[in-house]
């Protein structure tokens, strides 16, 4: 697609030239969002560390502003040296913007690192369009907890998709009880959910289509049934909302995409406490059962016009390395740093939650036991697949299949529309 600059583009990056918001006298530029406590208080430390590295960091209120400075900046080859996002709030199409030569390729830089010292399933998923445009800085899992005594019962099969289903049909007529609560940070549910089994979309290396339909069929069929659970669910939710042993005693499980590792550390102590009951906590397996695959939530660039290369790499590498998170309120989900990539940094993350106790609902939640911290250990082990999530395609495939969800048209025909759509997107 031909692209040009307006007028008003043009006027636009004058000013950020005159308000000082790109390159400056050769300093690194990075756009921060002010809410990230990952980036900020790491590219400061980074700041004070290397002072021999002029910076000029530019904060920003959302990741709204950043997508509007980018898409008039990087056309004009602008913009920072140093671009940063979170998958669950940026506005930014990676496949895309990986597909536009606006990115520095940093394979060299990511073949070099040592071998071992990071997760490399993860740092994979920042390969897009044949090249490591991106350098994935955080990790999470979706997850689903409930008391052993239920878990034992329903999940017999190991198949988590199958038991969710089950159970929801099992509890149909009973308007007081569901099969599951929702708490997923996210709007375009069947994309997580295709992302977690292993069934993206797209093939990110080639770009070309990787959909298999039947598999599609089975993640949009699974979808469909919280949908026909929504009614039930919202009223129970709100129901118990401040009342967490009424919701586990009237769901079946706690579906979350908050960061699984302090997740766990929180319900472990939490499920004893309010409900008396031991928790069991299930990782969503892919959908042929082998493995897990991880979603990527922070994650770096370098713009491909840098006069910067060798300064922005050292500083997607010290963020690379940054400590995560351990201590904060659960739903403070924009001051979280998520599973690190580096190897060494989660094995510190988990002898921290093991012996450090954490913020809990009024008081405060138990290290993690023996159990639950050779639990975390032995994750990445488990990780077949990462990828970036991609907002743009996922609100595309959701926007087709909702008239499905909502049991106002065919799979077939809602199936052929996205289809269609999806070819018109890779061809643009």
């Amino acid at each position: 697609m031909k692209k040009t600059v307006t007028l008003m583009g043009a006027f636009l990056i004058a000013l950020s030239m005159l308000c000082g918001c790109g390159k400056k006298d050769g300093a690194l530029t990075v756009y921060i969002v002010r809410s990230e406590a990952l980036y900020a208080d790491a590219a400061g430390k980074f700041a004070q560390e290397h002072p021999e590295v002029k910076m000029n960091l530019v904060y920003l209120e959302s990741y709204d502003e950043v997508k509007e400075r980018l898409d008039t900046e990087l056309m004009s080859g602008e913009g920072p040296d140093v671009l940063l996002f979170n998958s669950l709030y940026n506005a930014v199409d990676p496949y895309k913007l990986s597909a536009g030569k606006a990115l520095l390729a940093l394979d060299e830089q990511v073949e070099a690192l040592p071998e071992g010292s990071y997760l490399d399933t993860i740092i994979r998923a920042g390969r897009l369009n044949g090249h490591q445009y991106f350098i994935p800085l955080s990790w999470n899992l979706l997850q689903a907890y409930s008391t052993q005594e239920k878990a034992e019962k329903i999940s017999e099969s190991g198949d988590l998709y199958a038991a969710l289903a089950a159970e929801a049909q099992a509890l149909e007529g009973d308007e007081a009880y569901g099969a599951s609560s929702l708490q997923l940070g996210r709007g375009d549910v069947l994309n997580l959910f295709l992302e977690t089994s292993g069934s993206g979309l797209i093939d990110t290396e080639s770009g070309e289509s990787a959909v298999e339909e039947e598999e599609f069929r089975r993640m949009a069929d699974f979808v469909k049934v919280f949908y026909d659970n929504m009614e039930k669910t919202r009223t129970i939710s709100g129901r118990y909302q401040n009342d967490f042993a009424g919701a586990v005693s009237h769901f079946t499980w706690l579906l979350e995409n908050y960061s699984f590792m302090n997740n766990l550390r929180y319900y472990q102590t939490v499920y004893p406490k309010m409900v008396n009951e031991e928790m069991s906590f299930a990782p969503f397996e892919r959908m042929d059962g082998d493995g897990l695959t991880a979603q990527v939530i922070q994650y770096g660039a370098v713009n491909a016009n840098t006069r910067n290369a060798e300064d922005a790499w050292k500083l997607l590498k010290y963020l690379m390395d940054a400590p995560m998170t351990v201590n904060f309120p659960k739903y403070e989900a924009k001051s979280v740093y998520y599973a690190p990539v580096s190897a060494a940094v989660y094995e510190e993350s988990v002898e921290t939650l093991s012996s450090e106790s954490g913020f809990g609902p009024g008081w405060q939640v138990e290290p993690l036991n023996e159990a639950n911290g050779q639990l975390l250990l032995e994750i990445p082990g488990r990780i077949q697949e990462a990828v970036i999530p991609n907002g743009a395609l996922g609100n595309l495939m959701q926007e087709c299949m909702e008239p499905y969800f909502l049991g106002k048209d065919s799979f077939d025909n809602c199936y052929d529309k996205m289809m269609q759509r999806m070819k018109l997107y890779l061809n643009e």
